[in-house]
Parts: C-alpha cells; sequence; structure tokens
C-alpha cells in the first residue's frame, strides 16, 4: 500500500484499507506516518499495532521523525 498523507493514523487507514479491500494482509506500507509530534508511548503504540499486522516491510515518508524511525527499525 502506498498512501499519502496518513492523518486518520496509519493503523486506521490500513485498516481501512483492508476493509475496503477485502484484503486480510498487506505486506508493505509506505507513505508519510505523521508521527513528528507523537510522543513514545503513541510510537510505540503503532509499532506494536504494525507488528501485530504482520507487515514485512515500511518505507517512510514526510514528517515520520527520526525518533519514531529509529523506533520502528530497532523494533520491527
Amino acid at each position: 500500500m502506498i498512501a499519502g498523507c496518513v492523518h486518520a493514523g496509519i493503523i486506521n487507514t490500513l485498516g481501512y484499507d483492508c476493509h475496503l479491500s477485502g484484503q486480510s494482509q498487506i505486506r508493505i506500507v509506505g507513505n508519510g506516518f505523521h508521527l513528528q509530534t507523537a510522543g513514545q508511548r503513541r510510537i510505540e503504540k503503532t509499532a506494536s499495532a504494525l507488528d501485530e499486522m504482520a507487515i514485512e516491510r515500511f518505507v517512510s515518508g514526510h514528517f515520520t521523525d527520526s525518533k519514531a524511525e529509529s523506533y520502528f527499525r530497532e523494533t520491527l
């Protein structure tokens, strides 16, 4: 899935995409995660939800923030 800005949140966006497409798994996600102002708790919850979705590869875009990218790289 390639998404633009995910102002609704990446987890909400991916869930809705699965609902619309009828697919249960997304293998690759590329977008702007919009986590530049997120606290550590939100970053951790997002990473945990992405991990539960068993997504194989992430390509972050604008407004993701280096703090979130580092955490994703370490945990996912």
